[in-house]
């Protein structure tokens, strides 16, 4: 029976892969296998894919990003799994699974139980695209389980069954929050227009049936057992979520059903209609709306971007649209000679790398140093490509808001113009 995890690695690549390539764990160096990548290199090869990748696609950079994927295909003890059957078993599984990624395969027999660890880039070895890992863990177990039964290996099931605590807990859940409170303000919305002759009356009803009703901010209802009240507006059904269709609604009802024997209501203080239209124009301002925050967070924003442009006008001394044409043209000369100065590393890099494969192991050594040397040259220059892809967008911009700015201008001094 073989067992599949599988979890993301933000950080520590190159410590992941020397662990699975420790010679104490594996016993035996032949059960490695890699792909598109070379062992001993296969930190610094990740790396400079992901480096590709984010070239081409500057905007999906975060910087907390999933850089490659840890599997590990753990194997029961009675199965009698031989190490290289199980290394046979791993190469089988993520071959299905995936060819588009270079990955690591080593097997460890330094525990009771064969295990198969597979340390897989998460970006596609043509630096093109990412991996997504949406029920990964599914589609490895499923694959995982056809080959174990070639070998004649038990199986296991793709979903392992929650502990009974943790059943009774989720009943208990969903046992205690099955209405929620707009189901049931909806039902009892419901229950009181049928038993209403008009809308003075079905606001009576509601709260005679123990319901707070408020106006402030829209009308609103406070269930007894609810912490918050609850406006019309957030029922977000058209035929609750305005006072105007609660209205259509008493109007236009079967006035069958109102009920013949109603108990007589305790006396209430008179609720008029008038007092719960919504104004067009409100003279309160409802500072716990979220429409009042936004507008003033949005006002903010548009404040900190002017400021930011007159700073990058004085810092550049921009006066004209030609201006930013200049700097333009100097931004993409930068990034042309950074990629071609790129460009010329890697086929260096990738001369030396097929070197490394066709010369004898004493003298591995010293290309190895080499290729870290291209890689240390490449690093700054990526990263002053990627720093001018934001100086470029900042640019375009600000030269957005500057052409708004003066056509605004020109439209004022136009109207001064007319006036006088």
């Amino acid at each position: 029976m073989a067992y599949i995890k599988m979890k993301p690695i933000k950080r520590t690549v190159k410590k992941s892969i020397e662990y699975i390539l420790d010679p104490v764990k594996m016993g035996d160096e032949t059960l490695v296998f890699t792909h598109h990548v070379n062992k001993e290199l296969a930190a610094l090869e990740f790396s400079m894919t992901r480096d590709d990748y984010l070239r081409q696609n500057p905007n999906k950079h975060n910087g907390n990003e999933n850089r490659a994927y840890h599997i590990v295909q753990s194997h029961m003890k009675h199965d009698n799994v031989t190490p290289e059957m199980a290394l046979e078993v791993a190469k089988k599984t993520i071959k299905d699974y995936t060819q588009d990624y270079a990955y690591v395969i080593a097997v460890h027999t330094d525990k009771d139980h064969l295990h198969t660890h597979i340390i897989m880039n998460a970006y596609a070895h043509n630096g093109k695209k990412k991996l997504n890992t949406y029920r990964s863990v599914d589609k490895l177990l499923e694959i995982s389980n056809k080959h174990c039964l070639e070998f004649g290996l038990s199986t296991s099931t793709l979903k392992k069954k929650q502990p009974e605590h943790v059943q009774a807990k989720r009943q208990y859940y969903n046992a205690k929050y099955k209405t929620s409170h707009r189901t049931k303000m909806k039902h009892l919305i419901d229950e009181m227009i049928d038993i209403s002759k008009d809308f003075d009356e079905f606001i009576d009803n509601i709260q005679n049936a123990g319901v707070k009703v408020k106006v402030r901010g829209g009308l609103s209802f406070l269930l007894p057992d609810a912490k918050q009240p609850i406006r019309l507006s957030s029922l977000k059904d058209e035929n609750y979520d305005t006072v105007e269709a609660l209205q259509k609604r008493v109007e236009e009802k079967d006035t069958t059903k109102i009920l013949e024997n109603q108990v007589e209501k305790p006396p209430v203080e008179p609720f008029k209609v008038s007092q719960i239209r919504v104004q067009s124009k409100p003279k309160w301002i409802n500072y716990y709306s979220r429409d009042y925050w936004r507008r003033k967070s949005d006002n903010l924003a548009s404040i900190s971007r002017i400021a930011k442009m007159l700073s990058h006008m004085r810092t550049n001394n921009i006066k004209e649209i030609a201006d930013y044409t200049t700097i333009a043209k100097s931004i993409q000369k930068e990034m042309k000679a950074a990629q071609n100065q790129i460009r010329k590393l890697e086929k260096e890099y990738d001369r030396l790398e097929d070197i490394y494969k066709n010369v004898d192991t004493d003298k591995q050594e010293g290309i190895v140093e080499e290729m870290k040397a291209i890689r240390a040259q490449i690093r700054p220059l990526d990263q002053q490509y990627k720093l001018n892809i934001q100086k470029q967008a900042e640019l375009t911009q600000f030269k957005q808001m500057f052409e708004t700015q003066k056509a605004v201008s020109r439209k004022r001094k136009h109207q001064r113009g007319l006036l006088e």
